[in-house]
This record gives C-alpha cells, structure tokens and sequence, in this order.
C-alpha cells in the first residue's frame, strides 16, 4: 500500500513540495493518491475517474 508510506516525515516534505509544484491543496493531492490506491486496477465504469474528476472539480473551483 502507498498511504504508510506517506506517514514518514521525507514522504509528508515530498508531498507538500509535489502539492507546491502543482498550486494544489495537499489534502486534495492525497485524496487523489487514496483514490487511485482504492480504486486501483479498476476501469472507467469502475469509478477511477468519477473520484479522479470529482476531486479535481473541488480542486478548480
């Protein structure tokens, strides 16, 4: 799994950069990572990109 991988210190200075980088809110940065770890594997239909877009819609507005 990704997300203990995230509970590190490098990880938690990796992510705010990355979030930085990207003019995003971390909390909505992980929330992309935990859905692309819970939906892993799964298709279009299988939701993926219905929580991909519904995070960045927030994200945008």
């Amino acid at each position: 799994m990704i997300l203990p991988l995230l509970q590190s210190a490098v990880s938690q200075e990796r992510l705010h950069a990355l979030a930085s980088e990207m003019r995003l809110d971390e909390t909505l940065l992980l929330e992309l990572v935990k859905a692309a770890e819970r939906h892993s594997g799964m298709l279009r239909r299988k939701g993926l990109f219905q929580a991909f877009d519904a995070i960045i819609d927030r994200a945008v507005k």
